[in-house]
């Protein structure tokens, strides 16, 4: 059973779809780099790597719990999400569409389809009941707390060496940086499914009985996305704010869930109440964004870092995006050609006085590239 199940996994079309984009996304991150700054800020294919680390991670702690739990998902669904993941990674490139909204989609269609609602798709999604769909409501409702929980763990492995930076026309003609960072994860999820069901939908498909319960094993594709975007606060502000709501949201989910386990009658209810929760989450979000008056603008008073290329002079001095840059070695400095005339005066050391987004000053100091002051690491406006 497990190796039919392996091998079905390798041949579903959201896998290699999801190897695709990922793949795209990265020479499209790459491009944009080029364009804007006549250099690839970080050639590293880190969204490759992470996409391989994340699904082992992630298939192995949400694999573990869902069988563990006992936790059996309806076929119709698997189906229905399937289809919505599908458009998703079509569209990762041009939205930037949350995947839980696709995954709040799939429960709604399942809903519908319980109900009859839409019956020119029946066929297509599977014959499911009203019945079902509150039956199903605390696994999916589980599998949506593990899927948060997921998309914590992915902003803990942030680092603003990933952020990419678009400059956009600001007002009064200074040019102003929006910072974004978006992520793709693929989790083949081990998963049960009721024997009788995988019977109606693949007949002759392999299933166990244990105490008198059958059910089989499928490994589900998930996919799921997380990041951050911002353009007046800070890295560290964005990410606390959005580990937060996330944290609440996961618990909702289990609250909901725990109390559709005794009460069926309430997933409804449950699912109504957990939607409003997130565009609320989504609402406040919106608002912190658009909180400060302060921007990543092109200033006059110094020089400010658009961003900075990892394991360089720069990197190890920690600056960061968003940093001005007072003086370099003493001489005050406004420009790219003073900055680096500053560079000259000491070839292979460097000592900056720097302004920080939030308004602090600060001394740093670092060793730089022997005969190659320009190569120390930072970008700027040009």
């Amino acid at each position: 059973m497990l190796i039919k199940a392996v091998g079905e996994f390798t041949l579903q079309p959201v896998v290699w779809l999801a190897i695709i984009v990922v793949i795209i996304s990265y020479f499209k991150r790459i491009r944009i780099e080029r364009k804007q700054f006549r250099i690839a800020i970080n050639n590293d294919f880190y969204e490759g790597r992470h996409l391989i680390k994340n699904g082992i991670l992630f298939a192995l702690i949400g694999s573990l719990m869902m069988i563990s739990i006992g936790i059996m998902l309806p076929p119709a669904w698997i189906l229905i999400y399937q289809i919505l993941i599908i458009i998703e990674l079509l569209c990762f490139g041009f939205l930037t569409i949350d995947s839980s909204w696709f995954y709040f989609l799939s429960v709604l269609v399942l809903a519908l389809n319980g109900l009859g609602i839409i019956k020119p798709l029946r066929k297509i999604l599977l014959t499911s009941t009203w019945d079902n769909f509150l039956k199903s409501g605390t696994a999916l409702m589980v599998l949506g707390a593990i899927l948060l929980g997921f998309k914590l763990l992915m902003l803990r492995r942030f680092d603003p060496i990933m952020l990419l930076p678009v400059i956009k026309a600001g007002k009064r003609g200074r040019r102003l940086v929006k910072y974004s960072w978006r992520e793709l994860a693929l989790i083949p999820l081990f998963c049960l499914i009721p024997g009788s069901q995988i019977q109606e939908v693949v007949p002759g498909w392999p299933y166990l009985t244990l105490a008198g319960h059958s059910f089989a094993i499928f490994i589900l594709p998930v996919v799921i996305t997380s990041g951050i975007s911002f353009s007046r606060q800070t890295a560290g502000e964005t990410l606390k704010l959005k580990k937060y709501q996330l944290r609440w949201l996961m618990i909702g989910f289990l609250l909901a869930a725990l109390s559709c386990y005794f009460w069926n009658e309430l997933v409804p209810i449950a699912w109504i109440v957990l939607l409003v929760v997130t565009l609320s989450i989504a609402g406040i979000r919106y608002r912190f964004m658009r909180q400060h008056s302060n921007w990543y603008f092109e200033t006059h008073d110094g020089i400010r870092i658009v961003a900075v290329k990892p394991k360089t002079p720069a990197a190890k001095m920690n600056l960061q995006p968003g940093d001005v840059i007072l003086t370099c070695n003493g001489l005050k400095v406004k420009s790219e050609k003073e900055l680096y005339h500053a560079l000259q005066q000491e070839p292979t050391y460097c000592r900056l006085k720097v302004r920080s987004y939030a308004g602090k000053l600060k001394l740093t100091q670092g060793a730089i590239f022997a005969g190659a002051p320009h190569e120390i690491g930072i970008i700027i406006f040009h």
